[in-house]
């Protein structure tokens, strides 16, 4: 995230996590669950935002344990920046 924000610009970045803790970014940082697409979709509407680096993902352990919640993030949430982007 660091090397975005030197390369773009801090203003021009947008961080978010479904967590609402405060990360140590040199950007703005928005509460994100990427499993809701019309949340998706207004937090890219209201930032303008032009590329979307999708990061969020249910690792395998924690995938094993909660298959359902594996499915929604791993592959709605992908679907979900498709749409955006």
């Amino acid at each position: 995230m660091k090397a975005l924000c030197a390369e773009l610009g801090s203003e021009n970045v947008v961080a978010s996590d479904k967590s609402d803790q405060m990360f140590d970014l040199p950007c703005n940082f928005q509460q994100l669950d990427v499993t809701n697409e019309s949340q998706y979709m207004t937090m890219v509407k209201e930032n303008k935002v032009n590329y979307i680096v999708h990061m969020a993902g249910i690792l395998s352990a924690l995938g094993e344990k909660n298959p359902d919640l594996a499915v929604d993030v791993n592959v709605n949430g992908v679907v979900n920046a498709l749409r955006a982007a």
